[in-house]
């Protein structure tokens, strides 16, 4: 369990098992990585991913209403099941210079409350947002596709920046709601099945 300080290293740190993540700092580093089959919980208030990429390839379950600061590019690739159960916070820290989630398998909100993924985001994979409400406000240099499955009750919102949409496919009984941002309809564009549920809520939204 890391409970405080900083950890920082020019290697790889893989996790096998389990491990705890509840405060202090991953800096400098140059791979975190959850293997098949190993979980990886997060809990607590502030930390930082500093320069270090997290690849997870098994399970993280992120509890809590903690925030997590990208800095110096960091990144996070999940390969595996990645769930948001609070109102958790992945911030992009502006004045260094960041850092992005890749979405490649499952990225699961449950829970009450609101997660906010205020990083570059890229989606090929499946985005499920089971219960609450899941907010997207950084964007992406490449195309989000893939799945977005919002229940019924459930919220998935996309904010304050320009988004390129192509071959995403949006299903369940829940919204996906539009608010204050630019979406950018490429090749196949946005696909909306019988029960998926688009709102656009100002009257000057962005549609390209």
């Amino acid at each position: 369990e890391m409970t405080g300080g900083i950890l920082q290293g020019s290697g790889k740190l893989e996790i096998l098992t389990s491990a705890i993540w509840t405060g202090g700092d991953i800096n400098e580093g140059d791979t975190l990585l959850i293997a098949p089959f190993a979980t990886l919980e997060i809990d607590g208030s502030q930390k930082d991913l500093n320069s270090t990429t997290l690849i997870n390839n098994g399970l993280v379950n992120w509890n809590g209403d903690g925030r997590i600061s990208l800095k110096n590019h960091a990144a996070i690739i999940n390969n595996g099941n990645f769930y948001l159960n609070g109102d958790a916070l992945l911030d992009y820290v502006i004045p260094d210079s960041g850092g992005s989630f890749i979405n490649n398998d499952s990225l699961i909100k449950s829970g009450s409350g609101t997660s906010t993924i205020d990083a570059e985001f890229y989606q090929s994979g499946v985005i499920h947002v089971q219960s609450g409400k899941l907010r997207f406000e950084r964007g992406n240099g490449i195309a989000i596709g893939g799945n977005l499955h919002i229940e019924p009750n459930a919220i998935a919102e996309f904010d304050e920046r320009t988004f390129e949409i192509d071959s995403l496919h949006v299903s369940g009984g829940g919204i996906m709601n539009i608010r204050d941002a630019i979406f950018r309809l490429i090749n196949n564009g946005l696909i909306i099945d019988n029960d998926g549920h688009a709102v656009f809520e100002r009257n000057d939204f962005q549609l390209e």
